[in-house]
């Protein structure tokens, strides 16, 4: 059994431009009599730099996240014997050090990011717990079911135009389309992804977050998150991101890599870069383009060829991405709930070694199916 550590957590959803809020700047236009008062000129005693500072504007702390939770007492073992092999590939095609492969505690679908007071978050979990998943499920698996059922019958109409009104074998199969649901799919109280290959977050040979995508051949994945992550979005509890949903489990941040205590700048899962300093990052808004500054590109403090500023960072990861196409970690997600989760991923530490086993997030609110 493990315990966790009351402190060292560390935020895996660091800041992000594309939350900082700006401040509107109005000027006033005085008639002509007001010029003519007489205006004090500044005296010595205060410091031209006071004179002339301006407000800054800083990025909302972000406190909690919206997720689906995608490790199971059935996947867990899976999923920690693939994350394992990433580290030795991670060692062995990449100049990135294996710690930068995620724990499998902190595996998880994230349907968007908050910043919220202590009675907002009470609002949230509110919600949440009213929320009737079940209901919403099945009321997208009845649509989903009436489309392909509309889709069928208009190519088997389109079959008969094309053959002049005649049917030669009225009872074959019709092509069935990219996401038919068959089978346990059709269960409206189910649904059952899959996590395959192993995607890049940013262009493929300067990358930063490496990540396996959710499959679901029923359709109704992105369907049920949407509709979830926009009913927190319209109360103002999820921040808005004008990028859309990207549903992925990031299996792979080299800012796990870094020295903590001598970072700058942050990288979140989303790719967002953001200058904790000067509060603004580049190309926040591009996926493919963020930057990572010189002190976020050092080494943690070892002497390895392999970490220096240009090549760990930011990286080719083509070919671990080629060794991982078409893998699949795990054929088993069953998404049976929604929960609200704390910042900052705890450590699991051995009871009796000390050593960190897992890292986890603290789950604050959760509503099941």
């Amino acid at each position: 059994m493990g315990k966790k550590k009351a402190k060292s957590e560390y935020n895996d959803f660091l800041d992000d431009t594309r939350y900082q809020t700006t401040n509107e700047i109005r000027s006033t236009l005085h008639s002509s009599t007001s010029l003519t008062r007489t205006v004090s000129l500044p005296t010595d005693k205060q410091p031209s730099h006071q004179r002339n500072s301006k407000p800054k504007t800083r990025n909302p702390q972000l406190t909690h996240f919206l997720c689906l939770p995608l490790v199971t007492s059935s996947n867990r073992a899976q999923l920690d014997d693939a994350l394992t092999q990433l580290r030795h590939d991670v060692e062995r095609l990449t100049p990135v050090p294996p710690k930068a492969v995620r724990p499998v505690g902190t595996l998880h679908l994230t349907l968007g990011v908050m910043s919220l007071s202590p009675s907002q978050l009470s609002d949230a979990i509110a919600h949440l717990q009213g929320l009737e998943l079940g209901r919403l499920l099945r009321g997208i698996t009845t649509k989903k079911m009436a489309e392909e059922a509309s889709e069928a019958s208009q190519t088997q109409a389109n079959a008969i135009g094309e053959n002049g009104g005649a049917v030669a074998h009225p009872t074959s199969t019709l092509p069935a389309s990219k996401n038919a649901m068959s089978g346990a799919d059709l269960d409206p109280d189910v649904l059952v992804v899959q996590l395959r290959g192993l995607m890049p977050m940013q262009k493929p040979r300067q990358t930063s977050v490496l990540y396996a995508e959710p499959y679901d051949k029923s359709g109704r994945l992105m369907r049920f998150s949407e509709s979830v992550r926009s009913s927190f979005e319209e109360n103002g509890w999820v921040l808005e991101d004008k990028r859309g949903l990207k549903l992925h489990a990031t299996t792979l941040n080299t800012i796990y890599a870094k020295d903590r205590r001598a970072r700058k700048d942050r990288v979140d899962e989303a790719g967002g870069t953001l200058n904790a300093e000067k509060g603004s990052g580049e190309g926040s808004a591009d996926v493919g383009k963020q930057g990572v500054s010189q002190e976020e590109n050092k080494a943690n403090g070892e002497e390895d060829v392999r970490q220096n500023t240009k090549s760990w960072m930011r990286f080719d990861a083509e070919a671990l991405m080629q060794a991982y196409d078409g893998f699949v970690w795990t054929n088993d997600v069953r998404i049976d709930r929604v929960q609200i989760c704390k910042m900052g991923a705890k450590k699991i530490l051995h009871e009796e070694t000390g050593e960190t086993i897992d890292e986890q997030y603290e789950v604050v609110a959760e509503s099941r199916l």
